[in-house]
């Protein structure tokens, strides 16, 4: 059995990244999506991290927003990308 806290983690990582997904599907940025749910740039950028999960009523904002269906925010995908943290190397 999974820890909780590591099943946890894991749903904010599918549901970030299934809202990455359905935003750049959408044509929007992080700045249009935030405006649209009325919430902080920095709170878009949480979520599709992965770092922090929305509220119950965010997930109907968000799904609204992106034209989704908030079950389809939650689809498991065989394999959620790592994101790499930092910036990104300078190429030389």
């Amino acid at each position: 059995m999974v820890p909780r806290a590591e099943a946890d983690q894991e749903s904010r990582e599918v549901f970030g990244y299934n809202v990455a997904l359905a935003r750049t599907a959408s044509s929007m940025t992080q700045e249009e999506l935030a405006e649209a749910v009325d919430i902080h740039l920095r709170h878009i950028k949480a979520i599709e991290s992965g770092t922090r999960g929305p509220s119950f009523a965010l997930i109907f904002r968000l799904a609204d927003a992106l034209g989704a269906k908030p079950a389809a925010l939650f689809k498991h995908r065989n394999k959620v990308p790592k994101r790499k943290r930092g910036r990104p190397k300078k190429k030389r």
